[in-house]
């Protein structure tokens, strides 16, 4: 027994010998020893110890450390760590997890063999009352790291925190310390500078709270070569310009960007060369060449000294040819000239762009007629002027651009409906708005007063847009009258005058240039002031309004058979405007009647449109119909009454336009001013398909 206690005793008194902080194991094994370190690297929920191994001979099949609240812990009854085998000598390191907060433990490193378990000597840590925890990396470039973490603490805030680094395991703030001035809500944050490339290094946080704790050890490599993500900017459907950021700690050999189609490129594809110097920062580069509609995949490359080959994140992208044009409005500027406002881009060569139109196809192609503007595009907003022939017929328009694929590309479709200026007759003298006009198988005539009482009729060339004098009436006196109130005429060049108390009725025969008179009508008993008439079905009506505010008559005139069918009481000034479906459509300023000719019922129909505009006046805005539709004309514009909805639309706009306006329709042709001032130029005509 004397001889088993000195073995016991001699091999303790040798390690106790040693300058050493450990204390040696407990247990006896003569194959090797076990120590627990004294030191610890606390945090307040974890913490760091260490162990030692001296192995003489044998193989340790696993170690680690145990640890408890309580004294003498065992891997049997507490928590432990298990490292695995090893055949040699070494110093370790456990992660004790999931501790709490201020709380003592107890800790023994452990090895095992075949023949046990053998414990080294005993350790009491204290976790701290802080807790550093989630150690994560933001952002790397090649030499630093951008680093936050989190700080659990019971009390105040922690007086010191920061990051510590090292390129060994478990670093502490006596290797590189880095500080940080960033806690906000339990968040620390720092930036660490000169890290080096192509090695590990190791991160903890740290804060200090009475006792310094340390989080858990982060691992970082950082490569030599940091690549950003390339930003693709098209520039046409064949070339693109990449700008990408190069981040390099190292010497290389070359760098630049690499391309394919559909396949994630290599150096060994297409690549653009950037040359052996490089460094930080921002590089951009055209790259040219490139075919429409292939679906290219882009990375920047570093080629290193030692050859290894460094590649960016994959971007891809497809160049399409892309041309936008659009056409704004359409104005005519003349009698020949419209002016056309359109907008052009496009991203690659062009052959030619410019304007098409057509009369007779809606939808113009440059086969029709077009304006040329050449193939070097001026790109934005242009003004583009016409001419044109004399047109009767809308003309549509549409702009264009031919790539250089023979590709036409069009914009959307405007139409315009042109407007003709037409001089009215001019005497050295005149009788002022004293006039008449009819229209005799869709020839325009118009009848005009002087100042001495004579009066001439011209017709209308609707060709050359001239007037010829026709013949005098065959009265000299027969318009004499103001505002055309007392003298009317119908289709088909009847012409009803009122004199003296009588309704004179004469007829304009073109094929003879005469006039006939066809009878007369005694009125002078109803002090009539006003006569308008209209012919519906080849019977004329004429409707006769005495002084305001008294009844007015509505007669049907054939063969100079006058026939009273209708007495309207106190009705006002009326006039005669259209029919439409057997119904007279009755006007005064502010509203529109019909009077059926079957029962002779008279109604109130439509009030005129609700218009904002001042460019007109009541008393010469003027009712017409065309083709079973009813419109409205005032001042520069041109209503359209919808039956659908009960409302008026305006469908046309006359620019530079007078507003003593009235209208008559001529072969599809809204002829308006027709009794304006004469020798002035603001009468036009306009298309109305």
């Amino acid at each position: 027994m004397k001889n088993r206690f000195l073995l016991l005793l001699i091999p303790f008194i040798l390690f106790s010998c040693k300058k050493d902080d450990e204390t040696e194991q407990h247990d006896y094994n003569a194959d090797y020893t076990i120590v627990t370190g004294q030191d610890a690297f606390l945090n307040g929920k974890s913490a760091v110890v260490k162990g030692k191994i001296r192995l003489s001979s044998g193989k340790i099949k696993n170690y680690g450390h145990c640890w408890s609240e309580y004294q003498n812990p065992t891997v049997e009854n507490d928590f432990k760590t298990s490292l695995g085998s090893c055949d040699e000598s070494r110093e370790f390191f456990s992660q004790m997890d999931q501790l709490k907060v201020s709380t003592s433990y107890f800790v023994r490193a452990y090895a095992q063999d075949a023949n046990g378990t053998t414990y080294g000597n005993e350790v009491a840590i204290r976790t701290t009352d802080i807790n550093v925890t989630n150690v994560q990396v933001v952002s790397t470039t090649s030499t630093s790291a951008n680093m936050e973490a989190t700080i659990e603490v019971t009390t105040v805030p922690p007086g010191k925190y920061g990051f510590c680094w090292a390129t060994h395991n478990n670093p502490t703030v006596d290797d590189h310390n880095v500080v940080s001035h960033q806690y906000s809500g339990g968040k620390i944050s720092a930036t660490l500078w000169n890290l080096p490339s192509d090695k590990t290094i190791y991160i903890r946080a740290y804060g200090f709270l009475g006792f310094m704790a340390y989080s858990k050890v982060f691992e970082l490599t950082l490569s030599p070569v940091v690549l950003k993500p390339l930003e693709i900017y098209p520039k046409s459907d064949t070339s693109l310009r990449i700008k990408t950021t190069f981040d390099i700690n190292t010497t290389i050999k070359d760098h630049g960007i690499c391309w394919a189609v559909n396949t994630l490129p290599t150096i060994n594809h297409d690549k653009k060369s950037l040359g052996a110097n490089a460094g930080q920062g921002v590089t951009s580069c055209l790259i040219k060449g490139l075919s429409v509609d292939s679906n290219y995949m882009f990375r920047s490359y570093v080629i290193a000294q030692n050859d290894s080959v460094y590649y960016s994140n994959a971007n891809s992208t497809v160049l399409e040819t892309n041309i936008q044009i659009e056409l704004f409005n359409c104005k005519q500027q003349d009698n020949n000239t419209v002016v056309a406002r359109s907008s052009f881009s496009a991203n690659c060569f062009i052959k030619d762009y410019g304007l098409c139109w057509a009369t007779t196809n809606p939808v113009p192609q440059i086969s029709d007629n077009i304006v040329s503007l050449g193939d070097e595009l001026v790109e934005g907003t242009q003004e583009i002027n016409v001419t044109m022939p004399h047109q009767d017929n809308p003309c549509f328009i549409r702009t264009y651009i031919i790539d250089r694929y023979n590709k036409v590309h069009y914009s959307q479709r405007k139409h315009l409906n042109f407007t003709y200026p037409i001089t009215i007759p001019d005497y050295p003298s005149y009788k002022k708005k004293a006039s008449v006009k009819f229209d005799i198988n869709g020839e325009l005539y118009y009848g005009l007063c002087r100042d001495d009482a004579s009066a001439a009729l011209y017709h209308l060339d609707q060709e050359t847009l001239s007037w010829s004098l026709k013949s005098n009436f065959p009265e000299p006196s027969l318009l004499e009258g103001e505002y055309n109130t007392t003298h009317s005429a119908t289709k088909d060049g009847h012409v009803f005058c009122l004199k003296g108390g009588l309704v004179i009725m004469y007829r304009y025969m073109p094929e003879t240039n005469s006039w006939n008179k066809l009878g007369e009508y005694d009125v002078s008993s109803l002090s009539i002031v006003y006569i308008s008439s209209l012919r519906v079905n080849n019977d004329n009506y004429v409707l006769l309004t005495p002084d305001y505010n008294k009844a007015i008559r509505l007669y049907k005139v054939s063969d100079n058979s006058w026939e009273l069918i209708k007495i309207i009481p106190k009705a006002g000034y009326h006039q005669l405007s259209f029919a439409i479906d057997n119904n007279l459509y009755i006007t005064k300023k502010e509203k529109l009647f019909y009077i059926n000719l079957d029962n002779l019922l008279f109604s109130s129909y439509y009030s005129k449109p609700s218009l904002t505009s001042t460019s007109y006046k009541e008393n010469w805005s003027h009712y017409f119909q065309h083709k079973g539709n009813i419109y409205w004309s005032a001042g520069n514009k041109i209503y359209k009454f919808m039956f659908d909805n009960n409302n008026w639309f305006p469908c046309t706009d006359f620019s530079k336009f007078s507003d003593e306006s009235t209208s008559v329709i001529i072969n599809n042709k809204v002829f308006i001013g027709i009794g304006c001032i004469p020798g002035k130029s603001f009468t036009r005509y306009k298309s109305l398909k």
